[in-house]
């Protein structure tokens, strides 16, 4: 898979959370993306935090987004000890 169809993959999924927001600064978006071995890992924020870079502007409770290069599947993690830990054993597994 390519970085153009891991954002595409990436901003559908964003683009589902919190559809009746107003403001335009309260939007989720993909801001940046990274190549790993298995899959694209996205990085998500609000439109304020990307201006601020305010702590108080940060989302909270969640990993970056993985798009499975092989399946396109996008995985979701929550951001307490275990699931970082499944978030990171992931994307370190080997196929071998």
């Amino acid at each position: 898979m390519d970085e153009e169809t891991a954002r595409s993959r990436a901003d559908a999924e964003v683009a589902t959370w919190h559809p009746h927001r107003t403001d335009p600064d309260d939007e989720v978006v993909v801001w940046k993306l990274e190549e790993h071995s298995r899959a694209w890992v996205a990085y998500f924020a609000t439109r304020r935090w990307l201006r601020s870079r305010d702590r108080r502007d940060q989302l909270v409770g969640s990993c970056p987004l993985v798009i499975d290069k092989v399946t396109a599947h996008v995985h979701r993690y929550g951001s307490a000890p275990a699931q970082y830990a499944l978030y990171e054993a992931w994307l370190d597994a080997t196929d071998d």
